[in-house]
């Protein structure tokens, strides 16, 4: 059922570093235009590549689920006349048989992943309980997938449309694990700093594979999220950002707009009110939490080939 690519079936038989990539990010987020989407996917890619592991995109092309794709798939699915569908963990058998584009979530991913054995996942941001969801129950399968699958989630904390104390206390029923980079507090998306506390701070990689050798070999199933903030000149001011998102949510009560699509509108709109500054911010947090997501791969590697 998962069409997976030579070169991603021998590392993982060789037991090599290996990234599997969510792509909503930079598939759907990651520019204005499906060329500007696409050169941030080839980043994303080659910023894993540069630390010496291998990236494994993941994505549906033609209807069909592919693990590690190539230049002529890319190729096709940013072609000026596609359209990507975001495709969560819940969509998978509905888009797998049609001729459809779709982009993998989180939780997506974070299955595919474990499925797979790949034990690291870079990330944008994740999912939570999105603000109001005492209202609209919105909460994202993203959380429950990571208190099921034994995989490392590296991304820039949650969304910054999410409820994050909310969030974190969901992450604690569940028994996930989270982890800050070389932080004390729980980033969110494009800004830096928060005033959530994280469960520790950790200051290297190494550190990181450490962790998770410790909690898998305990039999401690189900996942850990390592938040890597986003870069500091890409960062936005909490003020600044709870501006817009009550812009975007403003926005969302003007408009009819279907549940698992409320994401999408929100950052849409979050980018629209920025003039596009937190697309570019995106951008860069995506490459750096696959860079550090390869070196955490590297590490972790290395410490079960011993």
């Amino acid at each position: 059922m998962i069409q997976v690519s030579a070169d991603v079936k021998e590392a993982l038989h060789y037991n090599q570093p290996v990234v599997a990539l969510e792509t909503v990010n930079a598939f759907i987020h990651g520019g204005e235009t499906n060329e500007k989407k696409h050169e941030t996917t080839l980043l994303y890619d080659q910023a894993v590549r540069a630390k010496g592991a291998l990236p494994v995109l993941i994505a549906i092309v033609d209807g069909k689920l592919k693990a590690g794709l190539h230049h002529e798939e890319l190729e096709r699915i940013f072609d000026g006349n596609s359209s990507i569908r975001k495709i969560s963990r819940r969509d998978l058998p509905l888009i797998l048989g049609t001729k459809q584009h779709g982009a993998v979530s989180v939780s997506a991913a974070t299955k595919i992943a474990d499925l797979m054995g790949i034990n690291i996942v870079a990330a944008g941001g994740m999912g939570g309980v999105h603000q109001n969801a005492q209202l609209t129950y919105d909460i994202s399968p993203d959380i429950y997938e990571l208190a099921t699958s034994s995989v490392a989630v590296v991304c820039s904390g949650a969304k910054s449309i999410i409820d994050l104390r909310l969030t974190l206390e969901y992450l604690e029923t569940h028994s996930v694990p989270v982890l800050g980079y070389q932080t004390d507090v729980f980033p969110s998306f494009c800004v830096k700093e928060t005033e959530y506390p994280i469960d520790r701070r950790v200051e290297s990689s190494v550190e990181v594979a450490e962790i998770l050798q410790r909690k898998w070999v305990l039999g401690l199933q189900g996942g850990v999220v390592v938040a890597n903030p986003v870069p500091d000149e890409f960062a936005f001011s909490p003020k600044e950002m709870n501006d817009l998102i009550q812009s975007a949510l403003l926005a969302l009560e003007q408009t009819a707009v279907p549940g698992k699509e409320r994401t999408n509108f929100l950052l849409d709109q979050v980018s629209r009110f920025s003039e596009g500054r937190s697309t570019s911010s995106n951008i860069q947090l995506l490459i750096n939490n696959a860079s550090l997501a390869a070196d955490i791969a590297v590490d972790y590697a290395r410490e079960t080939n011993q």
